[in-house]
C-alpha cells in the first residue's frame, strides 16, 4: 500500500497499488517455493522504477520484512523504518581506506540496543510527540551506526525508546534515513494495528484508540 494525501483527513489514506500471490510451503511444489521477502523486494524495485529519480521512497513494514532480502538490495532513493531487536549486533563505520589488500567491511563493534538501557551513565532524552491518538512523553537513545548483518555497510539511525510511566517496554527502531528525526521515524506507530476507536459515553470526552486485548500492545 501507499499512504496518499486527502484534503479531509491529515493522515492521509493507505491506498493499494500493487499485490503477489504467496503460498505456503505445504501447498507449493518445493522448487517453485518463495519466501514473501522476496516478491516484497521485487514489489519495491518496480514502484521505485516508476517514480521520477528525484522521488524518494518511505517505506515500513514488520518485523518479517527487516531483512539483508530486503534491505541490503534497496537503492539510496529507498528508504525503510521499521523496529530491530534489542540484541542486533551494530558496528561503527568503516574509516576511508587507502591501504593495500582488502579494506574492512564494517567497524569496530558496538553495544546493542539493550545494552544502552542497562548502562547507568547513558544520557536519556525526552522527547513529547503524538503516538496512539494522543500526546506521549518519550524518552529516547539515538546513534548512527551500521547493522550490518541486515543493510550491510549503509549508514542506520538506530532509536531506543522507554517510557517513562512503564506501560510500554522498551523498544528499538532504526531507519536507513540517517538523518531521520525521533519524530518521523516513531511515525511508523500511526496505523495502530490493534486498536479500536472506542465508545462515545455521555459526560465523558471523545475516546481515542483503545487497546483491544492484548494485540494493540503487541502491534
Amino acid at each position: 500500500t501507499m499512504s496518499a494525501p486527502v484534503p479531509w483527513n491529515e493522515r492521509g489514506l493507505a491506498v493499494p497499488v500493487l499485490q503477489r500471490l504467496c503460498q505456503s510451503p505445504k501447498r507449493c511444489v518445493k522448487e517453485d517455493y518463495r519466501k514473501k521477502t522476496e516478491p516484497a523486494r521485487e514489489m519495491v524495485e518496480v514502484l521505485a522504477s516508476w517514480l521520477p529519480k528525484e522521488r524518494t521512497v518511505h517505506l515500513t513494514g514488520d518485523r518479517e520484512y527487516v531483512c539483508s532480502t530486503v534491505l541490503r538490495v534497496m537503492d539510496r532513493r529507498t528508504n525503510f523504518t521499521g523496529s530491530t531487536p534489542m540484541n542486533a549486533s551494530l558496528n561503527e563505520q568503516v574509516a576511508s581506506y587507502s591501504g593495500i589488500g582488502r579494506p574492512r567491511l564494517k567497524g569496530q563493534q558496538l553495544p546493542n540496543p539493550k545494552t544502552w538501557t542497562t548502562n547507568k551513565k547513558t544520557k536519556w532524552k525526552r522527547i513529547k510527540l503524538n503516538l496512539y491518538g494522543k500526546q506521549m512523553t518519550l524518552l529516547v537513545l539515538t546513534r548512527k551506526c551500521l547493522w550490518y548483518t541486515a543493510t550491510g555497510q549503509r549508514l542506520v539511525h538506530v532509536l531506543v525508546t522507554r517510557d517513562p510511566k512503564g506501560n510500554y517496554e522498551d523498544r528499538a527502531f532504526f531507519s536507513t534515513n540517517p538523518n531521520a528525526n525521533p519524530a518521523q521515524l516513531l511515525g511508523l506507530a500511526d496505523p495502530q494495528n490493534g486498536f479500536s476507536r472506542g465508545r462515545k459515553e455521555p459526560g465523558r470526552p471523545k475516546p481515542g484508540p483503545q487497546l483491544r486485548g492484548s494485540h494493540g500492545q503487541k502491534a
